[in-house]
Parts: C-alpha cells; sequence; structure tokens
C-alpha cells in the first residue's frame, strides 16, 4: 500500500497513458500504477544510482520489469519528447522543480505535470502561472505528521502574474478538509516567523513582516478566521 502522500498523487493522474516519474526513488509509485492497470508503461527516472539500483530491484521483484523502464536521468534530459502523457514530480523544491519543467519544452505539448513540492510550493504556483501553465486542481493530506500538498498543471499558453491568495493557496479548495488544516498550519508557521522577524529593525526585515502579514490575511480569509 502506498503512503497518503503518494497516494495523493495518484488522485491527480489521469492515468491511461505512459507517465514518468522523475526522482522515482524506490520506484513505489510507477510500480503501483502498472500493477493497478492505471498506466500501461511508465519511466522511472532517478538522477542517482543508488535510489535508481533498488527501483530496479522492487521492479524485478514485482515482476514488471516489462512495464517499468528505469532511466538514469537528470530531470526529464533522457526522456524522449512525446513519449508519455503524464509526468510526475515529487519530493523536490519548488525551484528545482521548476528548472526540471523549463528544460523540458516538449511538456508544452499536451502533457500533465503532477507535481508535488517539499518547500517554496508558492514560487513554484507563481513560476507556472508565468510560463503559460494552468493549475487545475490541488490537494492537500496528512501523512506522518506532515502535511502535503499535490497539484496538477497543465499548459494552455495563459502567461500572468497570480495574485497573492493564488500563489500561496494554488488550487486548494475550501470544501477540502484536509487543505483547510494545511492552510492554517501554514497561517500558523507564518505567525510565527513574522514574530520573530519583528524584533529585527533593518528595512529589508520590516518589509518581510509586512509581506507576511498580507499572507497571513489570505490564510485566514480561506480558513474563515477573523
Amino acid at each position: 500500500m502506498l503512503k497518503k502522500r503518494l497516494a495523493l498523487l495518484c488522485e491527480l493522474i489521469e492515468g491511461g497513458g505512459p507517465l514518468c516519474d522523475v526522482g522515482t526513488d524506490h520506484g513505489l509509485l510507477p510500480i503501483f500504477l502498472v500493477k493497478e492497470g492505471r498506466v500501461p508503461l511508465a519511466y522511472a527516472c532517478d538522477i542517482a544510482e543508488g535510489p535508481l539500483s533498488c527501483a530496479k530491484r522492487n521492479i524485478l521483484a514485482q515482476n514488471v520489469e516489462d512495464r517499468v523502464i528505469p532511466v538514469l536521468s537528470d530531470g526529464l534530459d533522457k526522456i524522449p519528447p512525446g513519449s508519455v502523457k503524464e509526468v510526475v514530480i515529487a519530493g523536490m523544491g519548488g525551484e528545482m522543480i521548476a528548472g526540471i519543467v523549463n528544460r523540458a519544452e516538449w511538456l508544452k505539448d499536451g502533457v500533465g505535470l503532477i507535481l508535488q513540492p517539499n518547500s517554496r510550493a508558492g514560487f513554484l504556483v507563481g513560476w507556472l502561472c508565468m510560463s503559460g501553465y494552468r493549475v487545475v486542481r490541488q490537494l492537500a493530506v496528512l501523512d506522518g505528521g506532515i502535511y502535503y500538498t499535490a497539484l496538477r498543471a497543465e499548459y494552455d499558453g495563459n502567461m500572468w502574474s497570480p495574485t497573492l491568495e493564488e500563489t500561496i493557496l494554488g488550487g486548494l479548495e475550501k470544501t477540502d478538509p484536509a487543505a483547510r488544516e494545511y492552510v492554517k498550519r501554514e497561517a500558523e508557521r507564518l505567525r510565527s516567523a513574522a514574530k520573530g522577524m519583528s524584533r529585527s529593525r533593518d528595512q529589508i526585515s520590516r518589509q518581510k513582516v509586512k509581506d507576511i502579514i498580507k499572507a497571513v490575511t489570505v490564510l485566514e480569509q480561506f480558513i474563515g478566521e477573523d
């Protein structure tokens, strides 16, 4: 059984066509998807030999070597353009994910992106919007005491600068209890950060505190706090 954070990715995957999992680690996600019949073929990519070797052992142990192809690759560099319908990139910072997507121009040709940043999620959402990608849906889940979010994005060529709310919240929905709890924790984290920075007298820190207070206001509106 997949961990909740990986199961969350599955909710955003349409399936029915080849998929690539970037940063596959143990290869658990692509193995699960082919065994469940969600995708006919999957590439399990990783930049490091160690994790990829572990993925290879798991692929053989699950008898899916004809449907899961391990690939040593920096991002999508070794994946043939046009060979997959969807791409999953999880477990990396928002800036790194943006860099991987930016290098693969062929993703703009109808490839669905399922992204799960472990930091700088707001940066990633902003970059996607300004690069012509639309955040179709975003979900949250609690796994091991940590809240994770994942989003699905598709290229539509419409480049625009997102509002503060759109950058922070992405495609999260108020009706999703996990999303509301995630946002609540983010608001608490930002309040703590602002409190610590408010002791500083330099202009840069004061401006950052103002920006954080604006962000907290947006989050409070989302969860309905006064």
